[in-house]
């Protein structure tokens, strides 16, 4: 893997290479683990939150277990990231997971599309499930074209406010599709929003006055396809739209979050001018849907996504996606750190020789942090899902403390003197490799290089050779991967 694959950028201090280690430098994120699941066809996570218990749920699709060609895919797992159950549904056509939320229940809802049943082509597909993953009830919606569902948000009474599209019902092309459904799957309300072009509703979210924001992209509404937000009212009652981007470019809004302000911020990918074909794009609204800023980031000159985008509790945004390199083509998942006036603070990118996706993200508490997408580069198929767990040492919080996690490594010390101790526990036994990098990426000593039993484990680097500075800890342990960093004193 060269070292551009694993680029941590800064922008306030210098960049720094890594090899593959995949640590991230600059602004000195902590990879604390990385988790895949899978088989051995292609199956990858398009959605993730965090779980009532501390755990994390993906959605997404499955080419390798269930009853079609492509199923939708859910894998609930633990703290740690390990998996506590999978499951597949759908029949016997394409079934694909696109979104998915937490229930009043302790359920989870999970929203995509079938070819397998339905009334169309292709219907908005739904499947409640309980918080072991079986299925509580499963709906269709849509008519004799293709309709989809590509966004889910609570709503009031244990309901749900979906988003999508639809060339059955509106007015032209296609149509923003949003429906209201109780916590069985009974439609309340259904509407369609847009003109005679292409209109679709990737990303939905409730607002502080207990309406709700729809963000995705129009044909109708602009000369251009533009990005679009819509606000609407509990009933679905469109208070104001409003499009965002260049007048000449092309713009996709795919994320959407509310604001502590009461707006909302959209995120998604936009044409750009100069050197960079495509650039992840942000922009932010107040709460009657007057601008307040917009910008392109992106980390090379070639193409950037934005995908997701969560709010920060210390102020700002965090915004997920990939980067494509433009000689090898493959993808990396990037992560992106924005103040609340929009000024990029950080930005960088994990992958391997593969090509990588990042297609949510969450803050599990300050500095703390979630990303899910799917990986070409480890894993047992084709594509896996990939779930990292990140810390950020600048941003005011220390990562979990007290009982070691699985596949987690952590200084008992730091700083450290001429010896540094590292503690890690195993859920099973395994294949164990322990290096110590510096910040360049050079690899300084191997501490271990096989099979370990479970439990916990504690080792000591002697470091008395070393120079004074960071200094970094590279568990791989399984599939998974964790790095921790600390500081050497003399």
């Amino acid at each position: 893997m060269s070292a551009r694959r694993v680029i941590m950028r800064a922008v306030l201090g210098p960049v720094l290479l890594l090899a593959a280690t995949s640590i991230p430098a600059g602004a000195q994120l902590d990879t604390l683990w990385t988790r895949t699941c899978g088989g051995a066809g292609a199956d990858g996570a398009r959605a993730a939150i965090c779980a009532g218990d501390g755990g994390f749920l993906l959605a997404g699709y499955t080419y390798s277990i269930g009853a079609g060609n492509v199923d939708v895919y859910l894998v609930k797992t633990d703290s740690a990231g390990f998996p506590v159950w999978t499951r597949a549904y759908g029949g016997s056509g394409r079934d694909f997971g696109l979104a998915a939320c937490a229930a009043a229940d302790g359920g989870y809802l999970v929203a995509g599309h079938t070819s397998s049943t339905g009334a169309g082509k292709l219907d908005a597909y739904l499947v409640k499930v309980d918080a072991g993953g079986e299925e509580v009830w499963s709906r269709t919606y849509g008519g004799a074209e293709d309709d989809e569902a590509w966004a889910v948000c609570p709503a009031d009474g244990g309901g749900f406010l979906v988003a999508g599209r639809t060339e059955s019902f509106g007015a032209g092309e296609s149509d923003v599709y949003v429906l209201a459904i109780d916590a069985h799957g009974d439609a309340r309300w259904a509407r369609t929003y847009g003109g005679t072009q292409g209109d679709v509703a990737t990303a939905c979210c409730r607002t502080s006055d207990g309406g709700y924001a729809v963000g995705g992209f129009t044909g109708s509404v602009s000369a251009n396809r533009d990005m679009w937000l819509l606000k609407l009212d509990a009933q679905g009652d469109s208070l104001w739209s409003v499009c965002e981007g260049a007048s000449t470019n092309a713009d996709w809004g795919w994320a959407l979050c509310p604001t502590t302000s009461g707006g909302v911020a959209i995120a998604g990918s936009g044409d750009a001018h100069g050197t960079y074909f495509q650039q992840a794009y942000v922009a932010c609204f107040d709460a009657a849907g007057n601008p307040q800023w917009s910008d392109h980031y992106g980390l090379g000159a070639y193409y950037d996504y934005g995908w997701s985008i969560c709010p920060l509790g210390e102020g700002g945004f965090l915004v997920a996606g990939a980067t494509k390199d433009p000689l090898t083509r493959e993808n990396d998942v990037t992560v992106l750190r924005l103040d609340a006036a929009g000024q990029e603070l950080w930005s960088g990118s994990f992958g391997g020789a593969g090509s990588e996706w990042g297609a949510a993200v969450a803050e599990i508490s300050p500095g703390n942090y979630m990303v899910a997408g799917q990986t070409e580069s480890r894993g047992a198929g084709r594509f896996d899902t990939w779930l990292l767990r990140l810390h950020d040492p600048q941003a005011g919080s220390s990562p979990p403390s007290g009982e070691l996690v699985p596949g987690c490594l952590r200084f008992e010390a730091n700083p450290f003197h001429d010896r540094a101790v590292m503690r890690y526990a195993l859920a099973e036994p395994m294949n164990v490799r322990l290096e110590i990098v510096d910040p360049s990426g050079r690899r300084l000593a191997t501490l271990i290089n096989g099979s370990r039993p479970a439990g916990e484990h504690r080792i000591a680097w002697n470091a008395r050779e070393a120079e004074a500075g960071a200094y970094y800890g590279v568990l791989v342990a399984g599939e998974g991967r964790s790095a921790a960093k600390a500081i050497r004193i003399r």
